[in-house]
């Protein structure tokens, strides 16, 4: 589905689902069918045609959307707003901030923030800072988890010892691909003796289809 273009009937903002031969607007209204339906394509408003299989202007194949060798370009918003939920570019995050810092627990897991996505492909992103008081630090790692359990392989992290003064690190981006709805968990354990250690942090997570 793709979120964005032009129809030259009324220039809505609509999303196309070649799938399904239909496109909605923000609502979810079904307001065409591509058999009968039309948009520009940005370039001196030259019309093109979807006639359910392929792109055509003038009478002249473009090629298969899905194929289309040259790609296919839709408008962006220019008004500071934030995607429908469940449409490419939703955004969501979730910040814990230095005054609530997640006490921790030597050699136990801790959840630093999570977040709630629902289906579809999302990339997630993070960051962990941590907090020290008179600890002696042997190491940690970190990760993104869809289980709660940090991750042996791929986003595990390791966090460098680090008694006296405070840091931080930054996750790679993690790919949450589901069909249902998941809780993503930014995640962390750390080895110290005495003292204590605080995290906190940041994720975001961007639908990109």
């Amino acid at each position: 589905m793709y979120n964005g273009a032009r129809s030259s009937a009324n220039s809505q903002q609509l999303a196309f689902d070649p799938t399904a031969n239909t496109a909605e607007n923000s609502s979810g209204s079904v307001t065409a069918n591509f058999n009968t339906y039309s948009l520009f394509n940005g370039a001196g408003n030259t019309t093109i045609n979807w006639n359910g299989a392929t792109l055509n202007s003038g009478g002249n194949t473009l090629g298969n959307w899905a194929t289309l060798a040259n790609g296919f370009t839709f408008l962006g918003t220019t008004s500071a707003n934030n995607a429908t939920a469940g449409w490419n570019g939703e955004f969501a995050s979730s910040n814990i901030a230095s005054t609530g810092t997640v006490s921790l627990t030597t050699a136990t897991t801790g959840t630093v923030t999570s977040l709630t996505l629902s289906a579809g492909d999302w990339d997630v992103e993070g960051n962990i800072n941590y907090t020290y008081t008179g600890a002696t630090v042997t190491g940690g790692v970190a990760s993104f988890s869809t289980t709660g359990t940090l991750l042996t392989t791929g986003q595990q992290i390791n966090v460098g010892s680090n008694g006296s003064i405070n840091d931080g690190i930054t996750l790679n981006r993690f790919r949450d691909n589901s069909t249902g709805t998941t809780t993503v968990y930014l995640l962390t354990q750390r080895t110290f003796s005495a003292g204590s250690i605080g995290a906190y942090g940041t994720m975001t997570a961007r639908r990109v289809r």
